[in-house]
């Protein structure tokens, strides 16, 4: 009896210590709200990190975290989310941004970390560390990035500079080479950022001349080496800044997306640098409408008045042109130009390749196929990008599809699995593990499961489109459900997932002995209408009619 007694006060004691350490991190999170601007605390458009228990319970994770100095400050709120300033707790007590986000697609944050963890050179803000914070009082989670800490936007710098009356043409130029070099840097990797703004650069005061340095790589792709652009139906980016071949698409319309649309909003951004007086009122407005209006050369036909006397003129009649294929790219401009850039020097150059080098040994390594005939062989396939799973008739049943399900989730570098599961009777719960497990694997653009007679039901189908639903990078995708009584609600929950991978190209389905109503035809017509804005070349389908052998 003693012993549970002690037991249960020594409970009551934690929890009285825990609830006491949240009304100090409650206080905190009140004080740091109460000594930030309020300019900067209304960019928290929806009010997602200034709500006292939010950011408390950041606080609180990034101080049990030991790695910081307990002395944080709010230095932005944007779309993608909050930055605090703090010091690291080691000895050297060195300063650095805390970049904050709520993971809406944890795809698009790996994205940002995969292509930073490329750039190692000074033109770009570099990557510390990054982490994620479970959100303790719901369901979001939160990614962190311990980023390089700068002194200002380089929209702040210009206002502050001119307002100075300290700004003069050599200064702008140096920054314009600046500009130049760390956006021709990231082309170096087939990397385009898709995003150039002046907010997007930021500046570091700690000597006679400002560095320069590209940030925010949120929106950023990587192209793909047999390729020279991109394509996407939504435009990204800020429209002011875009080049003509994403502004004048209709919505409807893929936007291409390579360096040379960069390119001309490099040129846009060199424009507002050197002429920051006469455009910082409403520089994007301005140039949305002149490059909707797709002049020849927008700015000597245009009625803007900018300076076209100065040296970073030469540059910005070069890049903003309409016709991509007249409009220089930067590496153009660095190779040709008597100004010396620094990603044109020897030492950059074999840095740079010296970086390609390595990356292509890790794509030569995972792009090795490797076929899987056990599930305990599953942790062999990590370091592989095509993987191929062969399971028929062993009766692995809802336990052993778990298994597969947890094994498939640690080979994050798949693109491209197959999976042959038929009749191993895993059932709804293993369908819905095997599809936890596929979610989890965010870069695969080509899939095949085929599950033929497993006793998947109608909740089986469902669970199974809700985990392929995450795969948003998926281009072709092949499944054989055949003879599992999905049912016309599992066809139609399947079919809702399936519409969530917004890249599909190639869809076949095979629904034989399903207990579907529908005919094929109009089976396929649900699916075409939850399908409509994809551009889909191909949808394969057998499905058979309840009572009827037609196919």
């Amino acid at each position: 009896e003693q012993i549970p007694r002690q037991a249960q006060q020594i409970f009551e004691k934690i929890n009285q210590l825990q609830k006491q350490t949240q009304i100090q991190f409650d206080e905190y999170a009140k004080f740091i709200l109460e000594n930030t601007n309020e300019k900067i605390i209304q960019k928290d458009f929806q009010a997602q990190f200034t709500k006292v228990e939010v950011l408390s319970n950041l606080l609180k994770s990034l101080y049990e975290n030991k790695k910081y100095t307990n002395n944080f400050q709010i230095l932005s709120f944007g779309s993608f989310g909050m930055v605090l300033a703090t010091k690291k707790a080691k000895l050297d007590k060195k300063e650095i941004v805390l970049k904050i986000q709520k993971i809406e697609d944890e795809q698009h944050i790996q994205n940002e970390i995969s292509i930073m963890q490329k750039l190692k050179e000074p033109l770009v803000v570099q990557l510390y560390d990054s982490y994620i914070i479970e959100n303790k009082i719901g369901p979001d989670r939160y990614s962190v990035f311990e980023l390089e800490k700068c002194s200002c936007s380089l929209d702040e710098y210009l206002d502050r500079q001119n307002k100075d009356g300290q700004f003069n043409d050599d200064d702008k130029y140096q920054i314009a080479i600046q500009i130049i070099d760390s956006v021709n840097y990231i082309h170096s990797f087939n990397i385009i950022h898709r995003d150039i703004k002046p907010e997007n650069f930021l500046v570091y005061l700690d000597g006679k001349q400002p560095e320069i340095k590209l940030c925010d790589f949120g929106l950023s792709a990587q192209i793909p080496d047999n390729k020279d652009s991109i394509q996407a139906i939504e435009s990204i980016g800020n429209l002011g800044y875009s080049a003509p071949e994403i502004l004048n698409k209709q919505d409807n319309e893929l936007k291409i997306y390579s360096k040379k649309s960069d390119s001309y909003s490099v040129g846009l951004l060199l424009a507002f640098l050197d002429n920051y007086q006469d455009l910082k009122k409403n520089a994007p407005f301005t140039f949305l409408l002149m490059t909707k209006k797709q002049l020849d050369k927008p700015f000597e036909k245009s009625k803007i008045k900018i300076n076209k006397n100065s040296e970073i003129y030469k540059f910005i009649n070069l890049l903003v042109v309409s016709d991509s294929g007249q409009r220089a790219s930067l590496y153009d401009i660095v190779e040709q130009s008597d100004t010396k850039f620094l990603t044109n020097s020897k030492e950059m150059k074999q840095i740079v390749q010296k970086t390609l080098l390595v990356q292509n040994d890790k794509k030569i390594e995972q792009n090795t196929t490797i076929k899987i005939r056990s599930i305990k062989d599953l942790s062999k396939a990590q370091n592989y990008n095509i993987v191929e799973i062969y399971l028929e008739s062993n009766s692995i049943g809802d336990e052993g599809a778990k298994d597969l399900g947890t094994g498939i989730a640690q080979c994050k570098n798949i693109t491209s699995l197959t999976i042959d599961l038929y009749n191993n009777s895993i059932g709804a719960q293993g369908a819905k593990d095997l599809g936890t497990g596929i979610a989890q694997c965010k870069n695969i653009t080509s899939l095949t499961l085929s599950l033929f007679n497993n006793r998947l039901f109608a909740q089986g189908a469902k669970d199974l489109g809700t985990g392929i639903a995450q795969c948003k990078n998926i281009t072709s995708l092949t499944i054989d459900l055949q003879s599992n009584s999905i049912g016309d609600e599992g066809a139609k929950d399947l079919g809702t997932g399936i519409a969530q991978c917004k890249n599909i190209t190639s869809l076949t389905l095979y629904l034989l002995n399903n207990q579907i109503s529908q005919s094929k035809e109009q089976f396929e017509k649900i699916l075409r209408d939850q399908l409509k804005k994809q551009e889909i070349k191909q949808i394969q389908l057998n499905v058979i009619k309840q009572h009827n052998l037609t196919q």
